[in-house]
C-alpha cells in the first residue's frame, strides 16, 4: 500500500470515528432530554416525542453504519471508546448515576434493533431509578419484562465479597454511592445500595433487637441474603423482650403524640381531607388489588362524590378530585395498571337516578354562566360504556351551553370519528340528534358541515338550532342563506343561533330583512336574550345604516319596543355601532324621553370606564 493510499485511510477513519462519536452523543443527549421533559409535562407532550423521536432516528443512524453500539457505564459518565458522551456537564447526573447505583456496567445496541426496542430501552433509561421503591421493579427485572432482542445491558454482581487492599478504587466507589468506606479487612461491597442497611441489620439480629418493619422495607434481593444469613443465627425472644417492645411501643415522642390527636380531632370534627389525600389513597388501592370487587366498589362510590360535588355547584372540586385520579392511573406512566374494574365502577356517574340529580344543578350554572370546564373533565374522563348515558344526559338538559360541553366529551370518547358520530346521528331523531350534531360541529372535514346543513329543517326545533349552532366555524353561501332564512324562524333559539352567526361575520346583505322583520312586530314578546341579539346583530352589521332604526327603538317608536329594557338595549347598540352618529343619536333619546336620562348617563359612565380599561 502506497503512502497516500495509507494516508487517505487514516483521514477516512478519522472521520468515520468523529461521525460515529457525534451521533452516540446525539443519542444520549436527546435521551436526557426525552426523559427530563416526559418527568416534567408527560410522555404524550410533543416536545418528549420530538426527543424521542430524534433519540431513534439518531441510533438507527448509527447501527445503520456500524454493527453495535457499545457503551460503558460510570457513576459520572457514559463513556464510548473510552471517550464520555454524556457526563456532568450535560445535566446528566441523574441518569448516570441512577443506572451505576443499579448495578448497569454497560450497554450495547445491535444492528437489527427494531423501533419497538429503541423505545423500551428510552423508558428504562429515563426512569428514576434514585427513587425507586421496594415496591418498583429494580434493573434486572424491568430488562427481563422488556424482553430485548437486540439490546443488553450488563449488571454487576449484586454481591460479592472483596478484599480490601487500601486502593482507591473501592473507597471511590463507597464514597459514589453514599456508602461510608469502612475499615474492616473483609467487607460485604458491590452496587446495591442498600448494602450498609443489611449489614445494620445483621448488627442488630445479633443483638437480639429485630424489628418487623425494617424487615419489611428491605428490597426483594437484599431480603433474600438478610434470610440466607437468618438461618445461620440463633434468634431467641424470651418473654421479658416482648414485654420491653411492648412498653417501648407505648412510649410516645410527645411531638408525635400531639400529631396524633391533631389527626384524630381533625376526624371527629368531620373536615374534609385534601383532593390529593384522597386521590392518592385511591390510587394505591387500585394498584394493590386491581381486579378485587372492593376497586369496583370504590369507583362506584368516587363517582358518587362527584355527582354530590355537582349537584351543590362545587363542580371544580369533582373535576379536580376526578382528574387526579386519573392522572395517577394513566397508563403512559403505569403500563402494568389496569383500571377497568375502576372506570367500569365509575360508569354509574352517568345513571338515571345521577342525571336526574345532576341536571337542575348543571341547567343553573349554565344560566348563571359559570365555567362548564370541570364538568368537560368528569364526562371525558369516563370509559366508552357511558356513551349511552352522554346521550341520555344531552336530552334531559335544555340548555344548548350544556349540550355541547356533553358533546364536546362524546368527540373525545369517540376520538373525532366522523363516520361513527354521523352512524349514530342516522339512528336517532328530534332532541336525541342535538348531542351528536353538536360533536360533528366541531369536526373540520367538509363532510360533517353537509350532514349539519341536512339537519336545518329539522322538525323539532332544538334540532334546527343544535345544526346551525355546529356550523358556526364554516363559512359559505348555502350557510348564509340558511342563516338568512333562520332569522325568521318559529322558534327563539334558532333565530337567535341565526342572528350572532350574520353579526360575526358582518352579512351586511342581510340588513334590510332585519329591518323589515323588526319594523313587522319580531321584537313583540320576545325575551331580555333575544332582543339583544337583534339590537347587536343590527349594530354590529348595519353600523352606520343602522343609527336610525336603533334610534326608533330607543324612543319606543317600533313595535315591541316599548318596553325600558328593549330601549336600553337599542342604547347599547347605538354605542356599539361605534359611529358618531351613534352617540349623537343617544343623546337625542336623552332630550326627548326625560325618563331615560339616567339610564343614558348609566351607560355614559360605562363606556367611560371600558375606554379607560383599553387604554389601561
Amino acid at each position: 500500500m502506497s503512502d497516500v493510499e495509507q494516508v487517505d485511510g487514516s483521514v477516512f477513519e478519522h472521520r468515520l470515528h468523529i461521525k460515529a462519536q457525534g451521533l452516540v452523543r446525539e443519542v444520549f443527549l436527546n435521551l436526557v432530554k426525552h426523559g427530563r421533559t416526559s418527568r416534567l409535562y408527560g410522555a404524550g407532550h410533543r416536545h418528549a416525542r420530538r426527543f424521542l423521536d430524534a433519540y431513534t432516528q439518531a441510533l438507527l443512524s448509527f447501527l445503520e453504519e456500524f454493527e453495535v453500539m457499545q457503551v460503558e457505564v460510570t457513576p459520572d459518565d457514559f463513556l464510548w471508546q473510552g471517550q464520555p458522551v454524556l457526563s456532568k456537564a450535560t445535566n446528566a447526573q441523574q441518569m448516570t448515576y441512577g443506572l451505576y447505583a443499579e448495578g448497569a456496567r454497560g450497554l450495547s445496541i445491535e444492528r437489527g434493533t427494531e423501533t419497538r426496542e429503541t423505545v423500551k430501552l428510552a423508558d428504562l433509561l429515563s426512569r428514576d431509578w434514585l427513587r425507586r421503591t421496594e415496591f418498583d421493579d429494580d434493573l434486572i427485572a424491568a430488562c427481563w419484562r422488556a424482553d430485548f432482542e437486540h439490546v443488553h445491558v450488563d449488571v454487576a454482581d449484586r454481591f460479592t465479597e472483596e478484599q480490601d487492599d487500601g486502593g482507591d478504587s473501592a473507597l471511590r466507589e463507597d464514597l459514589a454511592l453514599g456508602r461510608s468506606a469502612g475499615t474492616d479487612a473483609m467487607r460485604m461491597t458491590g452496587d446495591s445500595v442498600l448494602v450498609p442497611q443489611i449489614q445494620g441489620l445483621l448488627r442488630e439480629l445479633q443483638a437480639d433487637a429485630l424489628r418487623q418493619d425494617q424487615v419489611v422495607t428491605m428490597k426483594q434481593d437484599e431480603a433474600e441474603v438478610f434470610l440466607q444469613l437468618k438461618d445461620e443465627l440463633e434468634m431467641t425472644e424470651s418473654e421479658d423482650v416482648q414485654e420491653r417492645e411492648e412498653e417501648e411501643l407505648l412510649q410516645m415522642d410527645e411531638g408525635a403524640r400531639q400529631a396524633l390527636a391533631a389527626e384524630i380531632q381533625q376526624i371527629e370534627e368531620e373536615e374534609d381531607v385534601g383532593l390529593d389525600d384522597v386521590a392518592g389513597a385511591i390510587f394505591e388501592i387500585v394498584r394493590l388489588e386491581p381486579d378485587s370487587e372492593k376497586v369496583q366498589q370504590l369507583g362506584a362510590e368516587l363517582a358518587k362524590l362527584v355527582v354530590f360535588a355537582i349537584e351543590r355547584g362545587e363542580s371544580p372540586s369533582g373535576g379536580t378530585l376526578l382528574r387526579r385520579v386519573l392522572c395517577l392511573g394513566w397508563s403512559d406512566l403505569f403500563p402494568d395498571h389496569d383500571l377497568g374494574p375502576f372506570l367500569e365502577g365509575l360508569s354509574s356517574l352517568l345513571s338515571e337516578a345521577n342525571i336526574a340529580r345532576m341536571v337542575p344543578s348543571l341547567q343553573r350554572q349554565a344560566e348563571a354562566g359559570q365555567d362548564l370546564g370541570a364538568i368537560f373533565s368528569v364526562l371525558s374522563s369516563l370509559p366508552l360504556s357511558v356513551i349511552p348515558g352522554l346521550l341520555r344526559l344531552g336530552e334531559s338538559v335544555n340548555r344548548m351551553e350544556v349540550r355541547q360541553v356533553i358533546a364536546d366529551a362524546l368527540v373525545i370518547l369517540m376520538e373525532s370519528d366522523l363516520d361513527a358520530l354521523n352512524e349514530m346521528l342516522e339512528q336517532v331523531e328530534g332532541v336525541a340528534s342535538v348531542v351528536p350534531l353538536l360533536a360533528l360541529g366541531r369536526l373540520e372535514a367538509i363532510r360533517a358541515m353537509d350532514i349539519c346543513l341536512g339537519r336545518v329543517r329539522d322538525p323539532e326545533a332544538e334540532a334546527r338550532e343544535a345544526a346551525l349552532r355546529a356550523l358556526r366555524r364554516h363559512r359559505s353561501t348555502r350557510i348564509k342563506d340558511v342563516m338568512a332564512d333562520a332569522i325568521g324562524d318559529d322558534a327563539q333559539g334558532v333565530r337567535i343561533e341565526a342572528l350572532r352567526y350574520l353579526a360575526v361575520y358582518r352579512i351586511t346583505d342581510q340588513q334590510q330583512k332585519m329591518e323589515a322583520l323588526l319594523r313587522g312586530g319580531v321584537l313583540e314578546g320576545v325575551t331580555e336574550r333575544e332582543a339583544k341579539a337583534w339590537t347587536q346583530a343590527l349594530a354590529h352589521i348595519g353600523r352606520q345604516r343602522a343609527v336610525p332604526l336603533l334610534h326608533a327603538m330607543a324612543l319606543g317608536e317600533l313595535p315591541g319596543s316599548d318596553q325600558v329594557q328593549v330601549q336600553k338595549l337599542a342604547l347599547q347598540g347605538l354605542y356599539a355601532t361605534g359611529v358618531a352618529d351613534g352617540r349623537r343619536a343617544v343623546d337625542e333619546v336623552a332630550r326627548r324621553r326625560p325618563e331615560l336620562r339616567e339610564m343614558v348617563r348609566e351607560l355614559a359612565t360605562e363606556q367611560r370606564r371600558k375606554k379607560q380599561q383599553a387604554r389601561a
